[in-house]
């Protein structure tokens, strides 16, 4: 999982600069004597969250005024799910006003990062406000669409390293996906289901490939498996959508009790044609091969003195009446445990020792056979 640090790049110098001098650069001779001699406010919570937002990297510094409270001259480069990270500076002398704010970086893409043989020259803001320091070749390289259209075409004038560039994951997803750019191995150990997913889908957002991460035995497509049992049908979905077979074979042993009515239409659009059939088959083809299975009674041993063939009929109506109590729970989950107690409680009961023999070895084989059948597609 991403850890993050505070630091502030000697190359972010040019951006350390008051917001107001921005803003009077292009207001021309306008004098508004509104605004002749504003009043500094006082540092509350009233201020608009504007001036929060625009703060890129760590150090900036801003001094609000009435004038940029009224006007809004800042427009924020992302809404943020919540408020960003920032630090209240203590003023240097009495009733003077400085705040600044600090955004966090990334601990692996910071800007000092020895990743590539050059500095970094683009900055990826996450939703969550963490600044991860990257570098345009690598990801124009690695994504087939320009990460979705975010990186412009043309450079406006004027234009000066390192770009920032906003992005819809945050910092967990795009730290685990920026892994699959640099060629790393993701640290997944304490990573949910759900962010694994959604590393996958910002993979095919950004059309960068897959197969780095959910190759058969690669950690992340290993950690993917380790939530099988409780996640078989998404598991189940993503490998079938992704045409991962591993993972699809891997969560389809998790499946057998899951009932087919409950399928919904966006599930099945997702896993395909063929991964459907596959799904649809393990099922009926486990549930067939149990009914022939238990609807084979015990054969009859050579007719003796003792035992006849009319005594040996008791033992084929034994079995006849287990089966029709297990008729309830035939499935192809049916484990092979509750296969064995069910039919082979009527042999216990048999008197001549040969036909307690004969339907010992017919439950057995009988159980064999269930438990080879596969349990996966």
């Amino acid at each position: 999982m991403e850890d993050f640090i505070d630091f502030q790049p000697d190359y972010h110098d040019h951006l350390h600069r008051s917001p107001s001098a921005d803003h009077s650069q292009h207001s021309g001779d306008y004098r508004d004597p509104a605004f002749a001699q504003p009043e500094e406010p006082e540092l509350n919570s009233s201020w608009p969250a504007t001036s929060m937002l625009m703060a890129p990297v760590v150090g900036f510094q801003v001094k609000p005024t009435a004038r940029d409270q009224i006007t809004k001259t800042w427009t924020p480069m992302q809404e943020c799910s919540q408020d960003p990270p920032w630090t209240p500076h203590t003023p240097t002398s009495p009733g003077a006003t400085d705040v600044r704010f600090q955004f966090v970086h990334s601990s692996v893409f910071h800007p000092v990062a020895t990743w590539d043989a050059h500095p970094p020259d683009t900055i990826l803001l996450s939703a969550d406000c963490v600044l991860f320091h990257v570098h345009e070749a690598r990801i124009l390289a690695c994504s087939g669409n320009a990460l979705a259209g975010l990186f412009p075409k043309s450079r406006p004038v004027g234009y000066t390293a390192p770009q920032i560039i906003p992005v819809a994951e945050d910092a967990t997803v795009l730290g685990l996906v920026l892994t699959v750019v640099y060629d790393m191995q993701p640290d997944t150990r304490h990573v949910s289901f759900d962010t694994l997913c959604a590393v996958v889908s910002a993979l095919n957002k950004y059309a960068m490939p897959t197969k780095r991460v959910l190759s058969r035995h690669t950690p992340f497509a290993d950690r993917l498996l380790a939530y099988a049992p409780l996640h078989a049908l998404e598991l189940f979905t993503l490998g079938a959508e992704q045409n991962e077979e591993h993972l699809a074979v891997g969560a389809s042993a998790h499946l057998l009790s899951f009932s087919l009515c409950r399928l919904s239409d966006t599930h099945a659009r997702r896993m395909g044609g063929r991964y459907l059939h596959r799904f649809f088959s393990l099922q009926a083809v486990r549930t067939l091969e149990l009914r022939r299975l238990v609807l084979a009674p015990p054969p009859l041993h050579a007719e003796t003195k003792a035992c006849n063939f009319v005594d040996q009929r008791a033992a084929q109506r034994g079995w006849a009446l287990a089966v029709s109590d297990l008729a309830w729970h035939i499935g192809p989950d049916l484990p092979a445990m509750v296969l064995r107690q069910a039919m082979g409680a009527v042999g216990t009961v048999l008197s001549c020792p040969k036909c307690q023999r004969t339907y010992k070895d017919h439950v057995s084989a009988m159980v064999k056979s269930w438990s080879l059948l596969d349990r996966t597609i």
